[in-house]
């Protein structure tokens, strides 16, 4: 079954968490936080399947702490940003403004993610996620669920639901008076 491979880190250099999903990882994430002291941060996902969690777990079983926690080795940290093509540590927020598309655009200019990265980071091609977010009136739910995964939470998947209806809408009402227009002409010749 695909999935998510997920990295999650305790703190900024605590322990890491290497998992799988098939469900959002941040509802998984919320459900961890809840039990763990620590604060708790995605530092990635990438696609891919319970075999390929396990081959990352053999791959760094040097550095294992307990069960599917890693201790932030250097090595582990090395191959983390080298999968995900970009530092694991998201450092810059864009200030929090209404419009989440723009938030999201802000968001990847300051951190310096390109369409090519954000692409790797969310398990799409780089030709959908360059037309999702070029038309995000096309957002998905499953697109918008991992870009909220991707940004930490700071885009929030159902605020670009929400978004996309608003220019849906938006687009809907620029077709039907355009349309109007055209009979008006029409009914004038």
């Amino acid at each position: 079954m695909i999935g998510r491979v997920y990295f999650i880190q305790e703190d900024e250099d605590g322990p890491i968490k290497i998992g799988f999903a098939t469900t959002p990882v941040h509802t998984r994430m919320k459900s961890m936080q809840v039990s763990n002291s620590a604060t708790l941060r995605l530092l990635g996902t990438i696609p891919g399947r319970l075999h390929d969690e396990r081959l990352w777990h053999q791959k760094f079983s040097d550095s294992r702490k307990r069960g599917e926690w890693f201790f932030a080795a250097p090595d582990l940290l090395a191959a983390i940003d080298e999968v995900l093509l970009s530092p694991p540590v998201i450092s810059r927020r864009p200030e929090m403004i209404g419009d989440p598309i723009k938030t999201l655009t802000d968001w990847m200019t300051l951190n310096g993610v390109s369409v090519e990265t954000m692409a790797v980071r969310l398990g799409y091609t780089v030709n959908h996620t360059r037309y999702m977010l070029q038309q995000p009136s096309r957002l998905t739910v499953g697109f918008s669920q991992a870009l909220e995964d991707t940004t930490e939470g700071l885009v929030r998947a159902h605020s670009l639901l929400v978004a996309a209806e608003v220019l849906r809408n938006k687009e809907r009402q620029r077709i039907t008076r355009e349309m109007n227009k055209r009979e008006r002409m029409k009914a004038r010749a």
